[in-house]
């Protein structure tokens, strides 16, 4: 999983392994990233996840499967309100993938945020008004028989992007 900052980045973005129907490998991402600029910090803990759907049925609605496993931290100087937005890159993308931010303890969550390769960056967390705080990322791949399996179609790989900045 690729964690920025602008204009820092990391070397060697890392990658989500999205799902796949049927087969197996689904959401996985590594355990602990931390990347700091200045007294800004956004820190992701967790430990590998995998989501595996490994059944649908033809002609039914999408099957999901979720992970609250990872962790998002931030620390940044008191005096600003700030927010943290999103983005993914996934070329090739075949199946669905949301993100949502639970509980976060300073700001507020947006909601579920569909991602989709090379779209904007979208609010995740807004009005983050003190120093420090925290949110459990949920991850929801969801996929139907019509959209293929990752044996046909491939795996997606999913590069997230976190950006905390002013408001």
């Amino acid at each position: 999983m690729a964690l920025y900052y602008p204009p820092v980045r990391l070397p060697r973005p890392r990658n989500l392994a999205a799902f796949a129907l049927a087969t197996g490998v689904i959401l996985a991402f590594g355990p602990r990233w931390v990347l700091a600029q200045g007294n800004n910090q956004l820190l992701i803990e967790g430990g590998t996840v995998t989501l595996i759907i490994s059944t649908a049925t033809p002609g039914a609605g999408p099957v999901s499967v979720q992970s609250s496993a990872s962790l998002l931290k931030w620390g940044q100087p008191a005096a600003k309100t700030s927010k943290i937005t999103v983005s993914t890159s996934c070329p090739g993308q075949s199946f669905t993938l949301t993100i949502q931010a639970i509980s976060p303890t300073r700001g507020v969550s947006t909601g579920s945020i569909n991602l989709v390769h090379l779209m904007s960056s979208t609010n995740l967390i807004t009005g983050i008004s003190r120093n420090s705080g925290s949110a459990t990322l949920r991850y929801t791949a969801s996929a139907t028989v019509t959209q293929g399996d990752s044996v046909a179609e491939g795996l997606d790989t999913h590069t997230i992007t976190f950006t905390l900045l002013a408001q």
